[in-house]
């Protein structure tokens, strides 16, 4: 089984990178998703989210209020630390499980790792390949405020991130992602073509 990581900051476009490769069959999991998952499987951890960030955090039902917690937790670096703290032990443990499992089941297959914040977590040597999809600042900004985020709740996401230098330091192969859609596609059919190029004929086993 390969294993490609695909990063970058929020809105630079890296889950239309993994969507190309979804379309050619890899498997893909998102960490947005896992993140989700620790949240509403995790009494625990919606109590600890609930003791550091206050019930302003929950909505009528009692559930997690996702965008009022970005709202507090990336306002301020320490803000963001406690969030951290409190999901990423859990989330990193659900996706080396799945990991796991999918090795044992998949066997050749490609599975992409389509999350921000792998360069954060530091499990390169989870993967085989990092991919790193990057923009302008000033794009990242519109993007986000066309998703209807406030350009203060759009500039506090960019800033809450790993600077974009560091990520690119950490890349294996580096998308710039400032044109089109359709160029973003193109570049990304070239890195599919890359990989499958470099590994077809490779066996790796890097997640135990």
């Amino acid at each position: 089984m390969v294993v490609i990581g695909i990063a970058g900051g929020i809105a630079t476009g890296k889950t239309e990178v993994a969507k190309l490769f979804a379309n050619r069959g890899a498997i893909i999991i998102s960490g947005d998703e896992l993140g989700r998952e620790v949240v509403e499987e995790n009494l625990q951890v919606l109590k600890e989210l609930v003791e550091a960030f206050s019930e302003e955090i929950l909505n009528e039902k009692g559930e997690l209020n996702r965008r009022k917690l970005a709202q507090l937790a990336f306002h301020h670096p320490t803000s963001k630390q406690k969030l951290n703290e409190i999901i990423h032990p859990h989330l990193l443990e659900k996706l080396k499980g799945r990991l796991t499992r999918l090795r044992k089941k998949e066997g050749e297959k490609l599975v992409v790792v389509d999350a921000a914040l792998i360069p954060d977590w530091g499990i390169k040597d989870w993967l085989d390949y990092l991919v790193i999809v990057d923009c302008t600042y000033e794009n990242q900004l519109q993007r986000l405020k066309e998703r209807g985020l406030s350009e203060k709740e759009a500039k506090d996401r960019i800033v809450s991130q790993l600077s974009s230098e560091r990520k690119r330091e950490s890349a294996d192969y580096l998308i710039e992602n400032n044109g089109t859609l359709e160029e973003l596609r193109q570049e990304s059919e070239k890195l599919y073509l890359l990989i499958q190029e470099r590994f077809s004929k490779t066996g790796v086993d890097k997640v135990e």
